[in-house]
């Protein structure tokens, strides 16, 4: 109610009636037309945000028991060097040592890249997935859940990041791509 109430209020300064004062009817219609539009869609805007309301408790045991280990694993992998290349033949040692170096050099670009923007999220970025697991567990069960964004720690548009979208769908069952990648999945 009391939203209600700030609202008619700004709607009657944007139309610059004093004190509530409605003195012409042309001020009448004009008021009337904007506060049942107005107030429409606030009430449309009141029943989405029900909606979707989650329980802070379980979404904070989620981003703490899966949310933020997915991530701490997900570094993790990314930071361990590759298995040292072996051959049976000494005629391939060169080429093994050749290898061992490629891989070597792609893992110190990992590192550089992720010492600029790590692959663990920020505490927004994990608390928007730990919301979308709660409603894709709790009231959208049946239903394929997307999230769309533009952050590396979700879609992972590149190399170290790009296994984190696939990590997501894999545990959780939701579609992290950017906005674009989602018109494919429309029907």
């Amino acid at each position: 109610m009391e939203a209600e109430n700030s609202l008619e209020k700004a709607i009657r300064d944007e139309i610059s009636l004093s004190k509530g004062e409605i003195r012409t009817k042309e001020k009448f219609e004009t008021f009337s037309i904007i506060y049942d539009s107005v107030q429409r869609q606030f009430k449309e805007n009141i029943k989405s945000m029900d909606r979707l309301r989650t329980e802070e408790t379980i979404v904070g045991k989620i981003l703490t028991m899966e949310v933020n280990p997915m991530y701490c694993k997900i570094e993790r992998d990314e930071m361990i060097p590759s298995m040292k290349t072996w051959t049976g033949d000494r005629k391939y040692i060169p080429l093994a040592k050749e290898i061992r170096k490629l891989k070597l050099k792609r893992l110190q670009k990992k590192v550089e890249k992720t010492s600029r923007k790590p692959i663990y999220a920020d505490p927004i970025d994990r608390l928007i997935l730990s919301e979308a697991i709660y409603l894709k567990r709790h009231r959208f069960e049946d239903e394929k859940i997307f999230l769309a964004s533009l952050d590396n720690h979700f879609s992972g548009m590149s190399p170290p990041y790009d296994q984190i979208p696939i990590e997501i769908e894999k545990k959780f069952g939701i579609i992290c791509k950017t906005p674009n990648d989602l018109f494919k999945y429309l029907d």
